[in-house]
């Protein structure tokens, strides 16, 4: 997958629910949140999953969408991402 740790797995997921469920007033806060959380909560070592920030992020997310335990965690919110991803 993306060599996550188990830990950060649940980190992005929890960080990816309430991302994705947040209201943005202002156009580009939500990217400009979630590249501040890429670049505090994974190293910065050129090559991480961190260096390549919001891209990075969505990819992430994706693959989470089909997994039995995000799906578990948060049916809701993998549905309705899943939806928009098939459109």
């Amino acid at each position: 997958m993306t060599g996550l740790s188990p830990a950060q797995l649940a980190a992005f997921d929890d960080f990816a629910a309430q991302t994705e469920n947040g209201h943005w007033k202002y156009a580009g806060a939500k990217d400009r949140h979630i590249s501040d959380w890429m670049r505090t909560h994974f190293p910065h070592d050129p090559g991480t999953v961190a260096a390549a920030g919001i891209t990075t992020y969505y990819q992430i997310l994706n693959q989470r969408l089909d997994d039995p335990h995000f799906i578990a965690n948060h049916p809701a919110l993998a549905d309705r991402l899943r939806t928009q991803r098939e459109d």
